[in-house]
């Protein structure tokens, strides 16, 4: 999915449709909600190798975990 952004053949559009869709899966709620969980009292990091942070999954993972609650750029609440 990445793979077909970053060689041109397919616009971030049609990526992200597609990675945020994979990421209602079951098993990926569940890591996700998993991640906002331990966010609430330790620190994660995220990091890709992207340069555009706004056409990039690490992005749109970041988004998506601070929709589950993950406390995103902040730290841990205490």
């Amino acid at each position: 999915m990445l793979y077909w952004y970053l060689t041109g053949s397919r616009r971030f559009a049609l990526v992200e449709a597609s990675y945020r869709k994979e990421l209602t899966r079951p098993e990926s709620r569940h890591t996700i909600d998993l991640l906002a969980a331990v966010a609430q009292n330790q620190r994660i990091n995220l990091g890709c190798f992207c340069e555009d942070p706004t056409k990039c999954h690490r992005t749109l993972l970041a988004d998506v975990l601070a929709e589950a609650g993950a406390p995103m750029g902040e730290g841990p609440k205490k």
